[in-house]
């Protein structure tokens, strides 16, 4: 788990291949002492995050589809509304909207129902997104107003301040 974590820190730091690197090594460790279906699922939606971040959408659908397939496999669910946000963030990359709001709708109801609520702001930061691609300015910034509140009371900096990005390009839309 360490290549994991190292992961992790290299995502939010912004050094993509370097996350990729760690999470690939991560995996083959996994699969030579045959770890659980959980840890695959979460390996394998981590490599498939940090291709979306690299705009790799295709490889990246494939390792979100993978992840799905591992958690249900484990039946396993609390990683599923962060799993369905990256398949909004996914779909509103390639400009499929109507999928895009449907993801993001049912992460934000999983975040509800399993009590999560930095996933919930997370994903409230994606329907946003999703409400500006489509020029609906009054509805993104209720969506990014209900993100921020829930992600500073989840005490989350580095979510609020991703938030307040997206928040200062509804004020540039509206001069």
């Amino acid at each position: 788990l360490g290549n994991n974590n190292l992961g992790g820190i290299a995502v939010r730091q912004g050094r993509l291949d370097d996350a990729f690197g760690y999470y690939q090594q991560a995996l083959r460790q996994l699969e030579q002492i045959k770890g659980s279906l959980w840890v695959f699922g979460a390996l394998h939606q981590n490599i498939g995050n940090t291709l979306l971040q690299r705009n790799e959408l295709d490889a990246a659908a494939t390792e979100l589809q993978s992840a799905l397939a591992y958690f249900d496999q484990a039946q396993v669910r609390d990683l599923l509304p962060e799993l369905y946000g990256q398949f909004a963030e996914l779909h509103l990359r390639q400009i499929d909207l109507e999928a895009a709001e449907r993801d993001g709708q049912h992460s934000i109801a999983l975040a509800r129902e399993l009590a999560m609520p930095r996933e919930e702001g997370h994903n409230l930061r994606i329907l946003a997104e999703i409400a500006l691609k489509r020029g609906d300015i009054a509805p993104a910034r209720g969506y990014l107003q209900s993100s921020y509140n829930i992600l500073r009371e989840a005490d989350d900096e580095y979510e609020c301040a991703r938030t307040q990005l997206i928040l200062s390009e509804l004020y540039l839309k509206q001069n």
